[in-house]
């Protein structure tokens, strides 16, 4: 099987870009008994949750390539740089984007551009990359996340190993993901509700919210936490537009609790399979 990239491993860049609380996840748990389904049950719950959610793989995406834009004033303003800090900073990051593509299989790579100009003062040059670092990460975090829900669903394919019990109206399917175990909780009307991820160094959850467009699930944001190797939160809200036909994000807006970042994307060019 091969592994998500949205799964826990990058949903830990994203975590990390920005300071986090304590808000442990907790795996699944319940008094009441599970009962285990038969593979061809399993098979029709599997069938039957893909085709409620929105796949852009399966709408017929080949590939994807954005500018990304962040909102430099608005993410220093909350930060603690004062305003000699911000005043000098904003000159040399404001101009930096970031591209983006996203290859059929859902990886993604990100890169900046322009080159941050030289800085005579050390510290200021070192906050600036900082910087940039840090909104890169965030964005490969993003992307592996949203990949592993928007671009193809968080459920395994019928040919894996997996297993599937029914537990109080709802699903859990169980299966690997390279060293994590996985657990996808699958509601009555099958949306994923949870991604409950266990490795031996890292353990997340990712809460998917979404909404309904032409009676699919699209993703409009998600709530990941961390209990290893720290314990953080973060939030994510996606505002969606239509580019050519698919469903992309326009931008997205995580949160801490106390630090905001946005991002715009911007001149997205799709790739999309022969018909």
């Amino acid at each position: 099987m091969v592994t998500r990239r949205g799964a826990a491993y990058l949903i830990g860049l994203a975590l990390g870009a920005a300071p986090g609380f304590a808000q442990p996840a907790a795996a699944p748990a319940s008094d009441a008994p599970a009962a285990l389904l038969t593979r061809a049950q399993g098979q029709r719950v599997l069938q039957q949750a893909s085709a409620a959610h929105y796949s852009l793989r399966g709408a017929g995406m080949d590939g994807l390539t954005c500018e990304v834009q962040p909102d430099w004033e608005a993410f220093y303003q909350q930060m603690k740089v004062n305003s000699v800090g911000r005043t000098r900073l904003l000159p040399t990051v404001r101009p930096v984007q970031l591209s983006v593509v996203v290859a059929s299989d859902g990886s993604a790579t990100v890169t900046h551009h322009p080159e941050l100009a030289a800085i005579a003062d050390p510290e200021l040059a070192a906050s600036a990359r900082s910087s940039v670092a840090d909104i890169e990460n965030t964005v490969r975090g993003f992307l592996a996340t949203w990949s592993s829900l928007a671009v193809d669903t968080p459920l395994p394919k019928l040919a894996d190993d997996y297993q599937v019990e029914s537990l109080q109206g709802k699903y859990v399917v169980t299966y690997n993901d390279g060293p994590a175990m996985v657990h996808a909780t699958i509601g009555a009307d099958f949306a994923v509700e949870e991604v409950f991820y266990a490795a031996p160094a890292l353990i997340v959850s990712i809460h998917p919210s979404w909404f309904k467009v032409q009676g699919k699930f699209l993703l409009n944001g998600y709530e990941g936490r961390t209990e290893l190797p720290s314990s953080t939160r973060l939030t994510a809200k996606i505002d969606n537009r239509m580019v050519e036909g698919l469903q992309l994000p326009a931008g997205v807006r995580f949160s801490d609790g106390s630090v905001e970042l946005t991002l715009s994307f911007n001149d997205c060019l799709v790739k999309k399979r022969p018909p």
